[in-house]
């Protein structure tokens, strides 16, 4: 252990890596170097950030005090006012607060017009829920918590629209599911910006929770040596192995998604595929 002016320094230490300051006199033999164990940055608490801070859609639902607990719509019921209200009376005879809806759904299709700038939303709506204000209003009137469910990776409709984005067979058609389904391609940032966006749009309106479903790669993936073509964009160069890589797409999504969302107030939320915890 050596003294340098002010600072003790412990040989070893990663480069970059910071010293905590002490006065001279108390150096000894037995001083032991500290290092600050959190970030000096680190993201804001939404709990305690002040809300003039945060992106106001006017709707006012609070997050359940004792948990959410919910059923999940398809867009075709949350569609319908009648059978909206049915559902409301269910949740409060049955002590529960919330509802997730369909609105990026199994297929890609953008469930509701929000009339965004994004070329891709654009594209891929298809306005089942045609007054979405109307539903987040019935919601705050009756304090139940709306969750956004946005597919993320699995979007057949832009697979087909932008086959880079997917993943190909070796003779250049689209990698599909037996039954037709596709996939996009989580290492491409393209891909995330576009379940992002959709996440925003969703906050936008009043949706107090943005949950993020088919957050992972196809199970073909479950063998590295597939045969199938694709980008692995910034992450090709990394000294990982394959399943790493994937890993590391995932995870990155996750966060890159929360720090997006977080200036609009939302909690985010991820469905984790069951096959997963198998493997």
């Amino acid at each position: 252990m050596k003294k340098f002016g002010n600072y003790i320094l412990t040989a070893g230490l990663l480069l970059g890596m910071l010293a905590v300051p002490v006065q001279a006199e108390e150096v000894s033999e037995s001083t032991v170097l500290k290092l600050r164990e959190q970030p000096f940055l680190t993201a804001p608490d939404m709990a305690v950030m002040p809300k003039k801070f945060l992106y106001d859609s006017g709707i006012e639902i609070a997050y359940p005090e004792d948990g959410v607990k919910g059923i999940y719509l398809t867009e075709n019921t949350a569609a319908n006012p009648e059978r909206v209200d049915e559902l409301i009376g269910y949740l409060n005879s049955n002590d529960l607060n919330a509802m997730v809806i369909d609105i990026k759904n199994d297929h890609g299709h953008v469930t509701t017009d929000f009339n965004s700038d994004d070329a891709h939303i654009q594209k891929n709506t298809m306005p089942v829920i045609s007054d979405i204000n109307a539903l987040m209003k019935r919601f705050e009137e009756e304090q139940v918590y709306p969750i956004a469910r946005i597919v993320a990776f699995k979007d057949s409709l832009l697979a087909q629209e932008e086959p880079g984005m997917s993943f190909l067979n070796p003779d250049g058609s689209i990698w599909e599911y037996g039954n037709g389904e596709l996939f996009i391609n989580p290492f491409l940032k393209e891909t995330w910006d576009y379940a992002v966006n959709v996440g925003i749009e969703a906050a936008k309106v009043g949706f107090k929770e943005v949950q993020f479903d088919y957050v992972r790669f196809p199970e073909v993936f479950s063998n590295d040596d597939n045969g199938l073509f694709y980008d692995m964009g910034e992450f090709a160069d990394l000294d990982l192995t394959p399943t790493e890589k994937r890993v590391k797409a995932i995870s990155d999504f996750v966060a890159y998604a929360r720090e997006k969302l977080m200036p609009y107030g939302v909690e985010v939320s991820v469905d984790i595929f069951g096959y997963a915890a198998t493997v």
